[in-house]
């Protein structure tokens, strides 16, 4: 079963919350692919990385488990020390964005706050065909998650933290930013952007139980 696809959501025990095991289903990749973890600790062992993992560990403690994401947020860039900080919002959510941004000054952070349709694109830019656009009258704005990316690196944002971001503009803005990059909300236009709002609704039409 060596290099078997894991299946981790469809494990019935998750043994390894126990630590290392062997004991797991045969699609479990503490059996299939053992060198990954192997690989896994050195780069945990790499000092920079390692204060990233502390840094989590100790925002459990500080906040016990008890705190909204965003004071979480808070508490994870001062656990690492980190002075300046991103954030990268959706248009839509820009009051939203005015208040975050407030509270991260008001902790003592730095802010650089951008917004989506920084640079003024649109989809001609992107070369997006008339076929696909969503208005055929007129000019298409489109989000720019690559520019505010590369404003955050000019800046030197030492953790960047996304605002609703469209799907695909969050990978694009993650796969661009030179900073680690945490993610405050997502975009869901239906849910109140809470994704996991539709799951009852999902787990009920594929008939699933557990």
């Amino acid at each position: 079963m060596k290099n078997a696809v894991p299946e981790c959501a469809k494990c019935p025990s998750k043994i390894c919350l126990l630590g290392p095991s062997d004991e797991g289903p045969k699609f479990c990749p503490m059996n299939t692919t053992p060198d990954v973890f192997k690989d896994a600790r050195e780069v945990a062992a790499r000092p920079e990385i390692r204060k990233m993992f502390r840094g989590v560990a100790r925002t459990w403690k500080d906040s016990g488990l008890s705190k909204d994401r965003i004071e979480e947020v808070m508490i994870y860039a001062d656990n690492m020390g980190f002075k300046r900080l991103g954030l990268a919002f959706c248009i839509g959510l820009a009051d939203q964005a005015k208040v975050v941004s407030t509270l991260f000054q008001k902790r003592g952070f730095e802010v650089v706050s951008v917004c989506c349709m920084t640079g003024g694109f649109s989809s001609d830019d992107v070369g997006l065909s008339e076929d696909d656009k969503i208005y055929t009258d007129g000019r298409q704005p489109q989000c720019n998650p690559v520019g505010q990316a590369l404003l955050m690196n000019n800046h030197q944002t030492e953790l960047n933290v996304l605002l609703g971001l469209c799907v695909g503009d969050d990978a694009l803005f993650i796969k661009h930013s030179q900073a680690p990059v945490t993610v405050l909300a997502v975009k869901d236009r239906i849910n109140f952007h809470n994704p996991l709002a539709a799951i009852p609704e999902y787990k009920k039409s594929l008939g699933l139980k557990t």
